[in-house]
Parts: C-alpha cells; sequence; structure tokens
C-alpha cells in the first residue's frame, strides 16, 4: 500500500486505485478515479476537477431554469441552484435551441478548438468543440447543453 500526496489532479487520477478529495482539511469524498469523474457530489468536487462552467438557476417543480434553458432536476427542492457544465459537455450551434450567446474569442489548438462565448445576461462561458467547427468572433449562436451537473444554491453563495 502506498499513499501518494499531490495537488496535480491528472497525476493523482492517472496513479491511483483510490482517491480521496479534501476541502479545508476534511474529506469531501472519495473513492475510484472512476467514481470520483464522473459522480461528483458537490460543486466544490466539480469545481476542483478541471474547468467548469457555473450558472446560476431556479429550480421549480422539478426543472432548473438557467438563461432561457431548462434541465431536469426532480431531486431537488425549488429554490435557488447553480449549474455546473464543463466546456466538453456544451455544444455551439447557430441554429436551433439552447441559450443565446456570441462569439467572444476562438482559441486553436492542433486538436482542438475552444470557443469563449457571454450569453445574453452577460454571463461567459467556454466550450470545447472539435476542431473543423465553424465559428468566428461576434458571431451568434445558441449554447447547447449534453450534460450538466445541480446543486442547490448554499447560503454563502448568495
Amino acid at each position: 500500500t502506498t499513499v501518494f500526496v499531490t495537488h496535480d489532479q491528472e497525476e493523482a487520477l492517472d496513479l491511483a486505485d483510490r482517491v480521496v478529495i479534501l476541502n479545508e482539511g476534511r474529506i469531501v469524498q472519495r473513492g475510484t478515479p472512476e467514481e470520483v469523474c464522473r459522480g461528483r457530489n458537490s460543486a466544490f468536487v466539480v469545481s476542483f476537477l478541471g474547468d467548469a462552467n457555473r450558472l446560476p438557476a431556479s429550480v421549480s417543480s422539478g426543472r432548473a431554469d438557467l438563461d432561457g434553458a431548462q434541465l431536469a432536476a426532480p431531486e431537488l427542492a425549488d429554490g435557488p441552484a447553480e449549474v455546473y457544465l464543463r466546456p466538453g459537455d456544451l455544444d455551439w450551434s447557430t441554429t436551433g435551441s439552447g441559450i443565446s450567446a456570441s462569439v467572444i474569442r476562438v482559441i486553436d489548438r492542433p486538436d482542438a478548438r475552444r470557443i469563449l462565448v457571454q450569453t445574453e445576461s452577460g454571463q461567459a462561458h467556454e466550450l470545447d468543440v472539435p476542431p473543423e467547427t465553424r465559428v468566428q468572433p461576434n458571431e451568434r449562436g445558441f449554447v447547447q447543453i449534453r450534460r450538466a451537473r445541480i446543486f442547490a444554491r448554499t447560503p454563502d453563495k448568495a
């Protein structure tokens, strides 16, 4: 048995059979790398494990309303919430539906393309799209959500 302490999340996930995530000296989640990555149990863990867009939302009758889009949230009580979206969990479309936005910047890398957008409400978000996606600054379109994590907003995050 070996205990390996690191602040490099990718290194921990690559090497470990089991991962323990601490926040202010307390264990907030533990499990296999797959369990921790796929079943993030708190807003802290989502933010801790890489890039995440955060949007305020309001939950009513099992639905989270955020910036003109709605997501199922059957496990949450009515009230304020926060929706966490990884850049890879979002799509860009110039037609259809979703959260209306305009492109602020396009960042190209050899095997990837990231676009920065701003919604009509002023929220800035990052999306990872296939490198062949044709997109230009100032283009208007829609952010489409494939996957999201929704958590009730805690009182200190008002």
